[in-house]
């Protein structure tokens, strides 16, 4: 099987065209990379924000079972006394 060629005279509008193509396909390169980098940083930025409100979150809970134990201690030493004084008045 003979395969026909067709031979196009290389002149300076194909190596113009030519030109402007691969201009054209580096300029959506580019551009298709920085959007990458831009989603890229985007995603980073949220991951971040989630760590510092889980961080937030975290502290909250560490705060309240500090003031929940103070709590509770503070209210078993207020029933020993009442169980002392009922205790000692019997």
């Amino acid at each position: 099987m003979v395969k026909e060629y067709c031979i196009v005279p290389w002149n300076s509008a194909n190596v113009s065209w030519s030109r402007n193509a691969q201009v054209k396909l580096m300029r959506q390169l580019r551009e298709e990379a920085q959007k990458s980098r831009q989603s890229e940083q985007k995603s980073r930025k949220t991951i971040v924000q989630l760590q510092k409100q889980q961080q937030a979150k975290d502290s909250r809970i560490k705060s309240l079972e500090a003031d929940k134990s103070r709590k509770e201690l503070i209210l078993k030493r207020k029933m020993e006394e009442v169980f002392i004084h009922l205790h000692f008045i019997t």
